[in-house]
């Protein structure tokens, strides 16, 4: 959590210098804190520009190199070896050396990191292809929502919306869109499609009095009703009913004839259906026989007798009856007869059930989906990623197709059409010209652009959404295709991992403009840099947005909280921040406040006595000096203020016939 740092700069680690840990020590060092990393083998080539201030080689599992990363010292440890056995093991020891270490941990056990963040507590475990998939999955969707998340059951959404004609929300000052149920997070008249620069905030950079006027572009969070993604499941008997109620004797023949037509083709089946037919005919006419030959049976008795013969008994069976009856030799031929034909008959169903798993995995292509044929999304490439944005895509019900260059086991791809082959003539077979969008996932970022390269030359308006490993790359590819999504799957995941690294609790990441936007959840301890501040300090002086406060655990949550809150310790906060503002809030570092407020009458003693809870409430400052500005009138506010939240006071001071303006240095 939040300290506001001191004069030592805090110690973190870092195991593994994969793509991942190597943007996770870029990103740590932004924060201007001393890192040191451990591997096995000290990387071939750095992708990051910032290096590690020590690297040890070893295995982080050993006590001794852990001791040499001095890890007694260290604030946290962020484990993100490939291995989850290595990263888990590495933590059970970095605990025993350190008691307090925060414990970030790469790991796709789910379930195990629930536990082990229960018993040894300060842990956060991360599936680092899990992260990222949400921002493949709303790039490739190329919609309106940039966003979409869950807090305390409630969903909520990041929408992008164009305003366009007739629109309800023209002619009204931007100020006016927040609500309850939603925050303005940015606006601009031809924003949409523009990149950020990662130097200026992301949020608040509006005039609140700035009219929203056709053309203009709006993007805010907004609770939403719990998404319905899947359809309702009807029971196999009732839909077994539906399907044949009704039916006429001529509909049953004709599915009979359909049905013998279509297995007429297969030599095994046919012979199957033939053979099933001669035991059922066997089976009647054996009953009768018996029945017919020992008038005391009952004709359960006769079935029972026959069917132990057509199963191969006839040496235990006749051998019974001799001793008892008097069997007919020809009875006891048929009998020999049924016993040969169930026989037969058995072989022949193994046949068919070798027959059926020869051709499971044979005909596995021909039994998928058909491949759609306009406004799907195209995957090309299939890894971890991949199968966690599939997932999200047929949860907004998106229908796609994977490309993929060789077969492998198909277990792992949910029920969706696959073409398999070489990627430029694959792309021929999906309906390039008529898709939505093209995610190009592979591990290759060279075969990622080709595939970018293909798409847009054959469909020039396609959303194309491009994996790679390398920003220096990936910038170049956004230079080449203006309209591409370059995502860099290490990076994003990195900056879930430093976040949480300083104590916070990273609930969700989306993007937004080209950067990252963390959904951050802060537990207010002693001495945080966030204790004692409302939340339009926090706000506007840290940049970031508030979206959830809850005063002490057994208080209610509010979404979409008033700015006058007043954050105390146990508070617990979720805001939206990108990497830049939660660096500012470790440092403790608040945006300089430059406007000020000269309050000039108050029209009653009422609106004074009002006015001064107006203000005390509104800018923060104790009750006692807002009394004293409103007994001493003409006079400017003693503490400045932001200019949001000046706005928002001389708003509010009319209201209640107190004459204000506002004062910009």
């Amino acid at each position: 959590m939040a300290n506001g740092g001191g004069k030592t700069p805090d110690r973190f680690l870092v195991c593994g210098l994969g793509s991942l840990g190597q943007y996770c020590v870029a990103l740590l060092k932004d924060f201007g804190v001393w890192v040191t990393a451990i591997d096995t083998v000290e990387p071939i080539a750095w992708e990051i520009e910032t290096l590690p201030d020590a690297v040890e080689i070893g295995d982080c599992r050993d006590k001794r190199i852990l001791d040499a990363a001095n890890i007694r010292n260290c604030r946290a440890i962020l484990l993100v070896t490939p291995s989850d056995r290595t990263n888990l093991e590495t933590a059970l020891q970095a605990r025993v050396l350190n008691p307090q270490i925060r414990l970030v941990v790469r790991s796709s056990k789910q379930n195990l990191n629930h536990l082990l963040a229960r018993e040894l507590g300060n842990f956060v475990g991360f599936d680092p292809h899990q992260l990222p998939a949400p921002a493949f999955a709303l790039a490739a969707l190329g919609n309106e929502t940039l966003g979409f998340f869950k807090l305390d059951e409630q969903w909520l959404q990041v929408v992008r919306r164009q305003v366009r004609p007739g629109d309800r929300w023209i002619g009204r000052p931007v100020r006016e869109l927040n609500r309850r149920s939603r925050r303005l997070l940015a606006h601009g008249s031809k924003r949409t499609g523009n990149r950020a620069d990662r130097c200026h905030p992301l949020f608040y950079q509006w005039n609140p009095n700035t009219i929203v006027r056709e053309g203009d572009a709006l993007i805010y969070i907004e609770t939403m009703a719990r998404i319905e993604t899947r359809s309702r499941e009807i029971p196999i008997a009732r839909r077994f009913w539906q399907q044949w109620r009704g039916q006429t004797w001529r509909d049953w023949r004709d599915s009979l004839a359909r049905f013998w037509r279509r297995n007429l083709q297969h030599q095994v089946r046919r012979v199957a259906i033939a053979a099933s037919l001669t035991i059922a005919i066997l089976l009647v006419w054996g009953t009768l026989l018996f029945r017919l030959a020992f008038p005391n049976w009952s004709l359960a008795e006769a079935l029972n007798v026959t069917a132990i013969l057509l199963l191969g008994g006839y040496p235990e069976l006749f051998g019974e009856i001799q001793t008892s009856l008097s069997v007919p030799w020809g009875l006891q031929l048929f009998g020999l007869g049924l016993t040969l034909a169930g026989t037969a008959f058995v072989g022949v169903l193994y046949a068919l059930a070798i027959e059926y798993l020869l051709s499971a995995r044979l005909d596995f292509l021909k039994r998928r989906r058909p491949i759609p044929h306009r406004n799907h999304a195209i995957l090309v490439g299939f890894n971890p990623i991949g199968s966690h944005t599939i997932a999200l895509l047929q949860e907004f019900r998106q229908p796609l197709v994977c490309v993929v260059d060789r077969p492998f086991d198909w277990e792992r791809l949910p029920p969706i059409p696959t073409v398999v082959g070489k990627v430029h003539e694959a792309l021929t077979q999906v309906n390039l010209s008529r898709a939505r969008s093209v995610i190009a996932i592979a591990n290759d970022r060279i075969e990622n652009l080709e595939v970018a390269l293909m798409a847009h030359q054959v469909n020039p308006e396609i959303h194309l959404v491009i994996h790679t490993l390398d920003m220096r790359f990936g910038e170049n590819i956004a230079h080449l295709l203006p309209r591409s999504h370059v995502l860099c799957a290490s990076l994003l995941a990195a900056e879930a991992f430093v976040g949480a690294a300083f104590g916070e609790n990273i609930e969700h990441l989306f993007r937004f403009d080209g950067r990252t936007v963390l959904v951050t959840e802060y537990t207010i301890e002693a001495g945080d840099t966030l204790i004692g501040l409302i939340l339009a300090e926090i706000a506007y002086g840290y940049g970031v947005v508030p979206i959830l406060w809850q005063r002490s655990p057994q208080g209610e949550a509010q979404l979409m909280p008033s700015d006058d809150s007043r954050l105390h310790c146990g508070d617990r906060l979720v805001v939206l921040a990108t990497m830049e503002g939660l660096r500012a809030i470790e440092r403790g570092e608040l945006e300089r406040r430059s406007v000020g407020v000269w309050v000039k009458s108050a029209l009653t003693p009422d609106a004074a006595f009002e006015g001064a809870q107006t203000i005390a409430r509104i800018s923060g400052c104790n009750i006692g000096t807002a009394r004293s500005l409103m007994e001493n009138l003409p006079g400017r506010l003693a503490i400045p203020l932001y200019y949001p939240q000046a706005l928002r006071l001389v708003s509010h001071l009319k209201r209640i016939q107190v004459e204000a303006e506002i004062e910009v240095d």
